[in-house]
């Protein structure tokens, strides 16, 4: 064919008609990185992922954040660009981003615009517990397994922060029986969540590798890891769910309560029960008071209902449910629920 006969051309070099009509797919400013776990229980947190984008860079979380994150988010969030008024938000306030505010909601979005990745949202506590009180919900600084990260080196697989762990609600790794630690071995120091240093895995302050053989830790009791375990599949149930259907209906709970209540003979009853004051229920069935993530747990566990259960399950279906079995849980420890 000639070239006169080609509908177009580019400096000189014929281009065919399909090759002219596709458009090429749009591009990210930063690297389209996919987050580690996606779609399962040990997703990854929003500040987790900040911390790889940063290295793949080959710069700091808080570099990567001050020029390109915090000018493009729609609030400021007390938040001012530049990496030096930065360090107080990363040292002490970074945990929020992996929230369930606007906050994390404007950090996910913002970050998902920069790198193409429109799911970001699920990085997040947003996905799922947005309807939620933050009070028992976000613990201040990140906590990790140490058997986990020394796995993963061994295996040559990066280090990460799942969504998980950020929760004050879960307090170990129950694959590895083992408390989750806050402090480094080396500096016993806190970690920040958007470090001016370090890479995933190691010491935000001094630089320490945070690992540890199972050999070092110490394991946990039946009791606790009863708990966890139940915890752990309890919050799994709802970030599944919130994926394939949406958000959780959490504005259903207090029937689901009501339910509970009426079953166990009243509100002093299930009070003591999960051994918390009885006017509690009382508040949530008004919807006076909107419960913590971490007594819906508690309760639930008493009970054996997951708190997926208790907002989705017909309340009639709850009641007969508790009265078929008339059987409950010993109520967590609420010290090791932080």
């Amino acid at each position: 064919m000639k070239r006169a006969e080609w509908p177009g051309h580019v400096k000189g070099v014929a281009v065919h008609p399909s090759v002219q009509k596709s458009e090429m797919p749009e591009r990210s400013r930063l690297y389209n990185l996919p987050p580690i776990g996606q779609g399962t229980a040990l997703v990854e947190c929003l500040s987790s992922y900040i911390n790889r984008l940063a290295l793949a860079y080959r710069v700091s979380a808080r570099t990567l954040v001050a020029y390109e994150v915090i000018p493009r988010l729609n609030g400021g969030h007390y938040v001012q660009a530049g990496t030096f008024p930065l360090g107080g938000f990363g040292r002490s306030r970074s945990m929020t981003v992996n929230g369930a505010n606007a906050l994390a909601n404007d950090w996910a979005t913002t970050l998902g615009h920069l790198t193409g990745r429109d799911q970001l949202r699920q990085l997040t506590l947003h996905q799922w517990a947005s309807d939620l009180p933050n009070w028992g919900l976000l613990r201040n600084v990140p906590e990790w397994c140490p058997v986990c990260y020394h796995q993963w080196r061994e295996r040559m697989q990066p280090a990460y922060l799942p969504l998980l762990w950020v929760l004050r609600a879960v307090t170990i790794c129950v694959e590895h029986r083992t408390w989750l630690m806050e402090q480094c071995p080396s500096c016993q120091q806190s970690q920040s969540a958007i470090a001016a240093r370090a890479s995933p895995g190691y010491c935000t302050q001094c630089g320490a590798w945070l690992g540890e053989q199972g050999g070092q830790v110490v394991e946990v009791n039946a009791e606790t890891l009863a708990w966890q375990t139940w915890v752990k599949e309890a919050i799994e149930e709802l970030y599944l769910a919130s994926l394939a259907f949406g958000p959780p209906p959490w504005q259903a709970l207090p029937l689901g309560i009501a339910a509970c209540v009426e079953a166990v003979g009243g509100t002093r009853q299930l009070g003591r029960l999960v051994q918390v004051p009885g006017v509690l229920f009382s508040a949530w069935q008004n919807r006076q008071r909107t419960p913590s993530l971490t007594y819906v747990l508690a309760v639930g566990y008493v009970l054996n209902l997951s708190p997926f259960q208790l907002m989705t399950v017909e309340p009639e279906q709850l009641r007969e449910t508790l009265w078929a079995k008339m059987v409950y849980r010993s109520p967590p420890d609420f010290k090791y629920c932080k």
